[in-house]
C-alpha cells in the first residue's frame, strides 16, 4: 500500500524550465512548442556549422596555389620558361638603346 501513495513521476513535458509543475493546458502546450523550437534550431545550428566546415575545405583547397603545380610539375616549369622568355622578348623590344 505504500507504493500506491507513492506520487507518480511528471512527465518531463509538464515541468517549467524552473522546474515547477505546469497545470494549465496551454502553457504546456506553449512549453511543448518551445522546445521544438530549441531541438529546431540545435539541428539548424549542427547543419549549419557542418555545411560552414564544408565551404572553408573547399576554399583551402581553391586558395592553394601550390596545388596545381604539385599536379604538373613539368607545366608549371614550362609555363614559367615561357613566360620568361616572352617578357624578356617584350622588354628588350621596349627598350632598343639596350
Amino acid at each position: 500500500m505504500a507504493d500506491s501513495l507513492k506520487k507518480a513521476p511528471v512527465p518531463p513535458t509538464l515541468l517549467s524550465a524552473h522546474g515547477r509543475v505546469l497545470t494549465n493546458p496551454a502553457l504546456v502546450h506553449a512549453q511543448a512548442e518551445l522546445e521544438a523550437a530549441r531541438k529546431q534550431v540545435a539541428s539548424s545550428l549542427l547543419r549549419l556549422r557542418a555545411d560552414l566546415s564544408e565551404v572553408k575545405e573547399r576554399f583551402d583547397t581553391l586558395r592553394d596555389w601550390r596545388r596545381p603545380i604539385r599536379q604538373r610539375p613539368y607545366l608549371a616549369v614550362g609555363a614559367a620558361f615561357a613566360f620568361g622568355f616572352a617578357w624578356a622578348f617584350f622588354r628588350s623590344r621596349s627598350m632598343p638603346g639596350r
